[in-house]
């Protein structure tokens, strides 16, 4: 649950701890499909407004992101990322994958409108 997620961690750096990025840390699950990541990506932006309502930087969060949903990902950033990467079949599907980053930037500013529109529904 992500809003947990953003309470625990919040609340660990309130308590003086340092969360980290660590660049050994591995994953060893199978990434998603397509559609499970679509959903998932939606379910996650609906719960960006309630978090967002819940410890501050709405306007500024809902604007950025409201906004950004609208245009496709900067492609040069985006290759500059794929040419970083040390995994050669990733940088044969360069297009593919530009693509799906813009998919999913759209079902994230969909997923953020509806879950305003449900907060504000509760405010009424």
């Amino acid at each position: 649950n992500l809003k947990s997620d953003v309470s625990w961690s919040t609340k660990a750096v309130k308590a003086g701890f340092n969360l980290s990025f660590s660049e050994d840390a591995k994953a060893i699950i199978q990434p998603r499909r397509l559609l499970p990541l679509i959903k998932k990506q939606f379910r996650v932006a609906m719960g960006q407004v309630a978090i967002w309502c819940e410890h501050g930087g709405f306007f500024g969060n809902f604007v950025k992101k409201g906004l950004l949903c609208f245009f496709p990902p900067n492609p040069g950033k985006f290759r500059k990322i794929i040419e970083q990467t040390e995994k050669e079949y990733i940088k044969h599907k360069i297009m593919r994958l530009y693509l799906i980053g813009y998919l999913l930037r759209v079902v994230n500013g969909t997923g953020l409108f509806v879950g305003l529109a449900k907060r504000v529904g509760r405010w009424l």
